[in-house]
């Protein structure tokens, strides 16, 4: 039982570092702004992308390290935005004490969030590092479905755009 209970006490230390977003912030987001980067592989191979989404306009950015392979921008609807924030809010997102990830070359990935010019949230992780927390997790495939399909061909190696 004295078990027990040291392990809630320590489960509770670690839930004061994390910083939630409230129900109030979600309904003031304007901006959504998600970064994804490959790990370290030959440069044939490599992307990065960034997506960026507002109730206007959703713009996609397909790098590879430098270079941009494919940059577009699509209109976006209230009402489409509306019902991603719920996707986005439902996976649970939340910003936890900063843990450091001692391999290499890994996948690394950012989450930014805005009301008006202010980013209010910024998290990351980086291989198993990082501080953006997720109860669901796959926050990277809740981007890629705001993609046409040849921007998922220029991610998969396929021809520039």
């Amino acid at each position: 039982m004295k078990l027990l209970s040291v392990f809630f006490a320590i489960s509770g230390l670690f839930s004061i570092f994390e910083k939630n977003i409230s129900d109030k912030d979600w309904q003031q987001v304007t901006k959504i702004v998600y970064r994804h980067s490959d790990g370290s592989i030959a440069p044939e191979c490599y992307r990065s992308f960034t997506v960026t989404v507002t109730a206007d306009s959703i713009g996609v950015t397909i790098r590879n390290y430098s270079k941009v392979l494919a940059q577009k921008s699509y209109p976006n609807t209230r009402q489409a935005y509306n019902a991603f924030v719920v996707k986005l809010k439902d996976m649970g997102i939340s910003k936890g004490k900063e843990t450091e990830d001692l391999s290499t070359g890994g996948d690394s990935e950012s989450l930014s969030l805005y009301k008006g010019d202010d980013k209010f949230f910024d998290a990351y992780k980086s291989g198993r590092g990082g501080n953006l927390r997720l109860k669901k997790y796959n926050i990277e495939e809740l981007f890629k479905e705001l993609m046409t399909s040849d921007l998922i061909q220029a991610l998969r190696n396929g021809p520039e755009i």
